[in-house]
């Protein structure tokens, strides 16, 4: 049901570096290159740039990056209680920033030393496919071919233990491949090479696709936005979904107090790294950005 470049086995679950310490930035290159090997995958290098809002791995220090690090922590343990690997990400309706929220969640966790799948699940737009340039429409050629029923061949982010399943042009009736006993199958197969998949997927206003993937995976992420989600359709789209499943809600553009107390805490900690070396210059006032908002 999808590529492989040898037919050996892989089930790795656990890596570790010498003498069982945690693994370096130099361990997970290797072992991204080691993968890359077994998993048969077109290279792409994920899109850089203060417009990109990527801040996982642009802005690093930002709070924004910092909330997405705490949630991937508490992902991990809620893992580690209820064995969860696969996640959707969606949302209301168009424009409360799921795919970006999807994207930067995804680099987070494989920053955090996992390999991750990331699914282009919106059959209907691919805007994540279409924003990393990588768009694939074989998934809706192979599933109109007769006895043609596989994934598209994944792409590899450069220097990251992430892969991505992309979309392409608009599918008709996407819901009859999401709910299709191949899909899944297909979905079965390629699961236990990652340790998470993470869906992103269209609103689940109008459209019945993302009630299909809440149905396959393990749990969501639901994200609104300050101004844009409407009370009722959230409230409607809370009935489709199974509430045990819901392990967060994000909130884009939303006031957080603790944002004040992270700048302080960073400036704070510049101001007297700099006066260690004789300087007494204050830092740059760190660029504010909230947890990724925009498109779908």
């Amino acid at each position: 049901m999808f590529s492989r470049a040898d037919s050996s086995p892989l089930r790795v679950t656990h890596y570790e570096g010498e003498h069982g310490s945690p693994l370096s930035d130099g361990d997970v290159l290797r072992l991204s290159d080691t993968l890359e090997t077994q998993i048969a995958a077109k290279k792409f290098q994920i899109p850089s740039g203060p417009d990109e809002r990527l801040v996982a791995i642009d802005e690093p220090r930002s709070f924004g990056a910092e909330l997405l690090r705490t949630l991937a922590v508490r992902l991990r343990q809620v893992k580690k209680r209820h064995g969860i690997k696969k996640l959707l990400i969606t949302s209301t309706v168009p424009g409360e920033g799921k795919t970006v929220f999807a994207a930067n969640l995804a680099i987070t966790l494989s920053l955090h030393h996992s390999r991750v799948l990331l699914i282009d699940g919106d059959l209907r737009r691919a805007t994540l496919s279409r924003w990393f340039d990588i768009v694939d429409d074989s998934l809706g050629t192979n599933w109109r071919e007769q006895g043609s029923r596989r994934l598209p061949m994944l792409r590899k982010a450069e220097r990251l233990a992430l892969w991505v399943v992309p979309a392409g042009n608009s599918v008709e009736m996407p819901g009859k491949i999401l709910q299709s006993a191949e899909f899944s199958e297909a979905l079965s197969t390629i699961e236990p090479e990652f340790e998470w998949m993470v869906f992103d997927s269209t609103p689940m206003v109008p459209f019945g696709d993302a009630t299909i993937l809440a149905s396959l995976v393990d749990a969501v992420v639901l994200v609104t936005r300050k101004g844009i989600t409407p009370k009722k359709e959230l409230a409607e789209m809370l009935k489709l979904l199974d509430p045990s499943k819901i392990v967060a809600t994000v909130l884009n553009c939303g006031k957080v107090t603790a944002h004040k107390y992270y700048l302080d805490y960073y400036e704070h900690r510049e101001i007297l790294s700099s006066a260690s070396v004789g300087s007494t210059s204050l830092p740059a006032p760190l660029r504010e950005r909230h947890v990724p908002n925009g498109e779908s």
